[in-house]
């Protein structure tokens, strides 16, 4: 009977791990609302690029001047957006901003990347995911 018990859990824990087992991949986003992408930061001009979605169709790009406890906002316009996974297209609200295409594309399991490119060709962007709040980076 004691054996029996034992492999019975042995058997409950091998079939738990396996039926747990977390994805761990990154997906490409259903939906951009309330998210934000971000560049590098230009190691010479200390400008970041970033674009936040605030809704289903709004989005805001920023030029920010990063520096020592300084963040100035060098550029700022409004965007609306449309996005048919994993397609993007930005259109500027009131200024003469190029319009924005591109496409969100998965890196492996770690990233996704949003690669954007102005009408004219003259803007080319590599942005990936900025972390949520509620997750931590470990360095």
């Amino acid at each position: 009977m004691k054996r029996m018990l034992i492999l019975t859990a042995i058997i409950f824990a091998i079939v738990a791990l396996f039926a747990c087992k977390e994805n761990d991949k990154t997906e490409i986003p259903e939906s951009l609302e309330k998210s934000t992408w971000c560049s590098i930061i230009d190691t010479e001009s200390l400008e970041q690029i970033k674009i936040e979605f605030t809704s289903a169709s709004d989005a805001t790009y920023s030029v920010i001047t990063r520096g020592y406890g300084a963040n100035a906002v060098k550029l700022q316009v409004e965007y609306s957006y449309t996005y048919n996974q994993p397609n993007i297209t930005l259109t500027p609200k009131h200024n003469d901003a190029p319009t924005l295409t591109g496409y969100i594309q998965n890196l492996g399991e770690d990233y996704n990347t949003l690669n954007l490119e102005s009408t004219d060709g003259a803007v080319l962007l590599n942005l990936t995911k900025q972390v949520d709040k509620d997750q931590t980076i470990w360095q």
